[in-house]
């Protein structure tokens, strides 16, 4: 794959803080500059430095310590403890480095590019073998919103049969490629409202869907005034203009009209960004979720002569689980 975000592991007391210029690690451009800052007991004597996986020095600037703000939270710790030092360095590629304590080979912090698994599918697939429901698992995997193609990628370990469908055509051309290997994946562009319903005809057996279509976003957003900062490329939305912006943005309702009236085996239906539906700009400027109310879906879901059960597992997402036909 070729974006990363960047876990920070600390392995000392002294680590207090990690700060990083960008979020994302794109390996074609690896440049990220980031700062880890120490305080605490001996922080002041520490001899800092940047090694690869082999403990390879890595090229870093140390910088002189900070001064402490007379009225900064620093300064209500003991005096033995404000001491404060700051490294920064840059990443010369996608790759795990270890920032050390150059007089011992001790390591401060951990920092190592990762694609972000996505365990809560597999505790709802196990949770509902256990309720059973599908007890003999899942045969599909079906997403909508491709985007980098990390949730399909693992997916395709788990299931006979992987659908993932991606409206923006860049991104599809990217998966494509990043998941040739996996000959049981099927990258569609397109809108999911719209291919999701041919997908379903070929389904047979329990479907999880995993529903993560919607617009995050292009160069036309004002980012400096979101709250999300957007991903390191540009997402789709419809070009239909008969559609208000929010259809054109989002098409959940379309894709669980389709699952219900079409999908006639048991199916589970994770909708992601549960929190967004019925909103506008809660992430960034544009974003637009409010034709979509989220009280009506549950009562819709509640009163489905197919529901066997449908819950909230996590502040961001939501799950529909449908009996067969």
């Amino acid at each position: 794959m070729r974006y990363y975000q960047i876990k920070i592991q600390g392995r000392t007391p002294m680590f207090r803080g990690f700060r990083l210029e960008k979020r994302w690690l794109d390996r074609t451009q690896p440049e990220n500059t980031g700062v880890l800052r120490l305080m605490g007991v001996g922080s002041a004597e520490v001899t800092p430095d940047l090694v690869d996986r082999a403990g390879i020095p890595i090229p870093c600037t140390v910088e002189p310590a900070i001064p402490i703000a007379e009225d900064g939270p620093l300064m209500k710790q003991p005096e033995d403890r404000r001491q404060l030092i700051q490294i920064s360095f840059t990443f010369p590629d996608a790759q795990p480095l270890t920032v050390i304590d150059t007089r011992d080979g001790s390591a401060l912090v951990a920092v190592e590019p990762y694609i972000d698994h996505p365990d809560f599918l597999f505790a709802l697939m196990n949770e509902a073998r256990e309720a059973g429901f599908a007890p003999d698992g899942f045969i599909n995997f079906v997403e909508t919103g491709t985007l980098f193609g990390h949730t399909i990628l693992h997916a395709s370990y788990w299931v006979e049969n992987a659908f993932t469908i991606e409206l923006s055509k860049d991104l599809h051309a990217q998966a494509q490629h990043n998941l040739a290997h996996r000959s049981n994946v099927t990258c569609i562009q397109g809108n999911s409202g719209v291919q999701l319903p041919h997908v379903i005809a070929g389904l047979a057996g329990p479907t999880l869907f995993f529903l993560d279509a919607h617009w995050s976003g292009d160069s036309s957003v004002d980012w400096e005034n979101s709250k999300f900062g957007g991903y390191p490329v540009a997402t789709a939305r419809i070009d239909d203009a008969s559609l208000s912006e929010g259809e054109r943005q989002v098409p959940l309702l379309q894709e669980l009209e389709h699952i219900a009236e079409n999908h006639a085996a048991a199916a589970m239906i994770v909708i992601d960004d549960w929190q967004t539906p019925g909103l506008k700009g809660a992430n960034f400027v544009g974003e637009d979720w409010s034709h979509i109310n989220p009280g009506k879906l549950i009562d819709w879901m509640d009163r489905h002569p197919r529901t066997f059960n449908h819950f909230q597992p996590s502040w961001n997402r939501y799950v529909w689980m449908l009996k067969s036909a």
